[in-house]
């Protein structure tokens, strides 16, 4: 029996870890089992772990695409994007 996916954190608690130039501390995590986002238990780092290898860029790609369709609902065809301060409505 397939592990049921673990369940994504929300936009807004993702977005509340932002600094104030909306820049998000990521520890990131390739060659995992699957793709997920976990919150800081206390404060702190946002965990992304991704299936990507740490090869040739392909992990931070997944990362970003994978913040990317979790915060704005998109997957992005650019290779950096920054939360305002005001947030993602």
């Amino acid at each position: 029996m397939a592990r049921p996916k673990p369940a994504m954190p929300s936009k807004a608690a993702i977005l509340a870890l932002a600094d104030a130039d909306g820049r998000l501390a990521v520890r990131v995590s390739p060659g995992a089992s699957a793709d997920t986002i976990a919150l800081p238990t206390s404060g702190g780092t946002l965990a992304v772990r991704t299936i990507a290898p740490p090869e040739a860029g392909k992990a931070n790609e997944a990362v970003l695409r994978l913040l990317a369709k979790r915060l704005i609902g998109l997957y992005p065809r650019w290779s950096w994007f920054a939360v305002p301060p005001a947030g993602i409505n």
